[in-house]
């Protein structure tokens, strides 16, 4: 049985679909640079802690919690611009689909009088 066409998703005939571009890489590419871009923000806050220390214990303390602001900071901006770079790269995904037929809608100013 044909399946019926659905008159509001109706495709502006003699359109063509543009071919993927930058913006299909960056979305597949996504979850790499947030794994390796967030595992290269949080290592010095992992290796503050890791190597041996020189000074007093409340000096090492101070540097940990001012290494785990930074880190904390640098990865609220980093996700922050994966999600704006990811976002715009879904518009335009979206806006190089097919083009659909909009309402016909009557203007009583048009240039064909009635």
């Amino acid at each position: 049985m044909a399946q019926k066409e659905n008159p509001l998703l109706r495709t502006l005939d003699g359109f063509q679909v543009s071919p993927p571009g930058l913006e299909r890489v960056i979305l597949r590419r996504i979850p790499e640079f947030f794994f390796l871009g967030s595992g290269a923000i949080v290592a010095p806050s992992i290796l503050i802690r890791v190597l041996p220390h020189a000074g007093s214990l409340k000096q090492w303390q101070e540097a940990i919690a001012i290494m785990d602001i930074l880190v904390i900071s640098g990865l609220v901006f980093y996700v922050t611009m994966l999600f704006a770079l990811g976002l715009g790269a879904l518009i335009v995904k979206l806006m190089k689909g097919p083009a659909y037929v909009a309402d016909a809608y009557p203007l009583s100013d048009s240039d064909r009088p009635q």
